[in-house]
């Protein structure tokens, strides 16, 4: 798939441990990605992936569905605009999963491996 020059991007929805690896593999053949969340949980992956896309003017972006959601789009030009958007009173997030399943095929290494 990535040596089809009618293939121009494609999507990683491999378990983590092979997002960096696979991504890379799929920028040096000129095609962009869009990559599972989290793309990595090592920051010099994460730099290294969005340099080198930068550098090969590819689009790389992580698959997160809030940064299109049509109300962010407004709230920013609420903000961009200055209108009032009511007081801020309270932030709280959470985001978590119980990671204890060690034959999930999100936290296991598979058999198989890709060679960039």
């Amino acid at each position: 798939m990535l040596a089809d020059d009618d293939v121009e991007a494609v999507y990683i929805p491999l378990p983590n441990k092979l997002h960096h690896r696979l991504t890379l593999r799929a920028l040096e053949a000129g095609k962009h990605v869009l990559c599972d969340k989290p793309y990595s949980r090592h920051p010099e992956e994460v730099a290294e992936a969005f340099d080198f896309a930068r550098s090969a003017a590819l689009l790389l972006s992580e698959e997160f569905m809030y940064r299109y959601h049509p109300q962010i789009a407004a709230l920013q030009r609420m903000v961009r605009e200055e209108e009032p958007i009511g007081e801020l009173r309270l932030i709280s997030a959470a985001f978590s999963w119980s990671a204890c399943a060690r034959d999930d095929i999100r936290f296991a290494m598979p058999r198989w491996t890709a060679d960039r």
